[in-house]
């Protein structure tokens, strides 16, 4: 299921509604195996949500979250999303830019 295709899911459950609920994205951040940048599934369900109003929850990992109480949106992967220069396992381009979306190799293979 795509971002997209999460928030209308969000908005079919809610009766039509967006607004109603609260929608709480999980897994996208768990791995980064994907051809897309790392983060780029929590911004398009952002942009998807806010294009519709629906609220989502976006806890940063093992903050608690209860669906009555204030709901945690601050993008935290945005800090995070980048590898610190100089990292050893990042791939990189020829001119030293990360190249995000890769496998990263094994430390093993890191000299």
């Amino acid at each position: 299921m795509t971002p997209e295709e999460g928030v209308r899911a969000h908005r079919d459950l809610q009766g039509g509604d967006a607004a109603a609920g609260v929608m709480l994205p999980i897994h996208w951040a768990t791995f980064n195996l994907a051809p897309h940048p790392w983060a780029e599934p929590g911004e398009d369900t952002l942009g998807a949500a806010a294009r519709i109003g629906a609220r989502v929850a976006s806890p940063a990992p093992g903050e608690p979250f209860e669906p009555g109480a204030a709901v945690p949106g601050t993008p935290w992967w945005r800090a995070s999303s980048q590898r610190p220069a100089g990292d050893p396992t990042a791939p990189t381009t020829a001119d030293g830019k990360v190249r995000d979306g890769e496998l990263m190799p094994s430390m093993d293979d890191a000299q």
